[in-house]
């Protein structure tokens, strides 16, 4: 008989939809199905992620963090840590950081931190916390070679500490749901002929949606059956309604807000446009790739390392609103070559970044810490 796995510990502000909670949600899920027991500590009230997370069989813990700096909150987690019998914590994201990195000087607990992004050096705290990170974590994990660069580089993490574990999506998905396409269809107007661009992103400042307006306006003359279909929310949302309604783009852009089911919603879609200008590894390239679309997104952060120009998609400089105009009436122009790009786009995901194949990195990794 096997001896018993050690317990895990995830360990996250918040979850909120968005790429970050599908792969916690997917690496948990890994975890549980290979015989790790799993746990997912949120720092601030979890919602419907954690019924999600409790179905698939990992408990969950709400370790409330109060306003502002919480000095109670690394002891009420190393606690935790020891009532709960916790062999490693790994930590998501810069937001739960300094509580880890101190819960696990206090409990001698193992700690994992995953940088799912690249970090605004013109924050100097955020650089300062990731370099403190460095010396109290056993390992930092970059999810793209551009976020292991800056960690190495910028930060000074030890190279010893450093791992590269790309982040990895659901690649088989069940057959798209026929009675829900033809409601969305109705609901924001599609028509047969109509040539869907799609984002799914958070309506926030780093992810340039109001180039992709600008652009997708100098697009209609050319193909005046695109529309834009914006999935998400943030702070940004009314800001860009009034830039689309500006720009006359009434009855052409719809903002969809948060939905769930993206899979079905990237069915609808002919490209997927991404247009940041600060970018870690996207999930939402990843799962567009997935399902067979094109991707034209600029050249930030690890966006390379997902698209092969003129195999998977097209990269374009960022903040160049020509290019990028340019590059979607290419694609949308071009049934065969978006046919094309599509296909090469959904096998490099299921080679290169599947979930198995990310589980099976932290798995690795993990039992690596504990030998």
């Amino acid at each position: 008989m096997s001896a018993p796995k050690p317990k895990i510990c995830q360990v996250v502000l918040r979850l909120v939809t968005g790429g970050l909670e599908r792969v916690v949600l997917n690496l948990v899920r890994g975890l549980v199905a290979d015989g790790y027991p799993c746990m997912v500590y949120f720092l601030e009230a979890p919602g419907e992620w954690g019924h999600e997370l409790e179905q698939i069989g990992a408990p969950t813990r709400l370790i409330k963090k109060q306003e502002g700096i919480d000095l109670s909150l690394p002891l009420r987690l190393a606690r935790a840590y020891r009532q709960d019998g916790v062999a490693l914590a790994h930590s998501h994201n810069i937001g739960p950081l300094l509580y880890t990195t101190l819960a696990s000087r206090l409990s001698r607990v193992p700690l994992v931190s995953t940088k799912h992004g690249r970090n605004d050096y013109n924050k100097w705290q955020e650089l300062w916390l990731n370099r403190f990170a460095g010396f109290c974590c056993r390992a930092i994990v970059a999810v793209s070679d551009d976020a292991f660069q800056v960690a190495r580089d910028i930060e000074h993490i030890p190279r010893r500490k450093l791992s590269m574990i790309h982040n990895g999506v659901v690649t088989d998905h069940p057959p798209a749901d026929q009675a829900r396409l033809v409601a969305l269809r109705a609901e924001w107007g599609l028509e047969p002929g109509d040539l869907v661009i799609v984002n799914v992103a958070r309506l926030s400042r780093e992810k340039n949606h109001a180039l992709l307006l600008e652009a997708f306006s100098r697009l209609l003359p050319q193909i005046p059956q695109a529309k834009l279909l914006l999935v998400g929310d943030g702070q940004e949302r009314a800001f860009l309604r009034q830039t689309a309604a500006n720009l006359g783009l009434d009855g052409r852009v719809i903002f969809a807000g948060m939905r769930e089911g993206v899979p079905d919603i990237l069915s609808l879609a002919h490209v997927f446009a991404l247009t940041s200008h600060l970018e870690g590894l996207s999930i939402s390239i990843l799962e567009a790739m997935s399902a067979g679309l094109p991707v034209v997104a600029t050249d930030v952060g690890g966006n390379r390392e997902l698209v092969a120009p003129g195999r998977t998609g097209l990269l374009v400089p960022p903040r160049d609103v020509e290019k990028l105009q340019a590059a979607l009436s290419q694609v949308l122009g071009d049934a065969g070559l978006r046919q094309r790009l599509g296909q090469a786009a959904r096998q490099r995901a299921r080679d290169e970044f599947s979930v198995q194949g990310m589980v099976r990195r932290y798995e690795e990794l993990y039992q690596r810490l504990l030998a």
